[in-house]
């Protein structure tokens, strides 16, 4: 097993930090654009559609340096199915959320405090409880695509749901030199 610190390891997290530094800022950024266009009634789709270009971009960007997490939910999922080792997800997770942090916050210095949109866009039917079940079932939907479309395409008969989860061969998640191999 390599080390955590190895270059390539390094050249990863790097790569999870800058993918989702970038996605935070012109995905939030596309919200406080269109807020700023469109007034508070603006319509989801003006700034879901950046959201949607913005991840598949940056997924084709660095995926085959990191694998394109981009999101811990997706790391931590592929941790706990031994697609990836704890202390390399440690460590991604703490890129991701770095990055994040510093995307929001660049946003936030692009943009001023006035125009600056952030926190729970809830509707007035939608409680704290709701908002949590639907970021849940979100969160649900993306790792049950991930590991469809990422981890288990390279081969059903390398996860063994009679017994021992095995890691599937060289899938994009799981070894990002895979997208330099297809």
């Amino acid at each position: 097993m390599s080390s955590p610190f190895s270059k390539p390891n390094l050249r990863a997290f790097f790569a999870e930090f800058c993918a989702t530094a970038l996605f935070v800022f012109f995905g939030a950024g596309s919200v406080t654009a269109a807020v700023a266009a469109a007034g508070p009634q603006v319509q989801p789709v003006n700034y879901a559609l950046s959201f949607g270009f913005a991840i598949t971009i940056l997924a084709f960007a660095i995926g085959d340096v990191s694998g394109a997490h981009i999101n811990p939910a997706v790391t931590v999922a592929l941790a706990v199915t031994k697609n990836i080792d704890p202390a390399k997800a440690v460590l991604y997770v703490i890129s991701q959320c770095t990055g994040g942090l510093v995307g929001g916050g660049l946003l936030r210095l692009a943009v001023g405090k006035d125009a600056y949109r952030s926190g729970i866009g809830l509707s007035s039917i939608v409680n704290p409880g709701g908002g949590l079940l639907f970021e849940f079932m979100g969160t649900t939907i993306l790792i049950f695509v991930v590991f469809n479309v990422a981890v288990w395409s390279a081969g059903v008969t390398a996860n063994d749901f009679g017994g021992t989860l095995r890691p599937a061969p060289r899938t994009p998640c799981t070894d990002p030199s895979a997208f330099s191999a297809r």
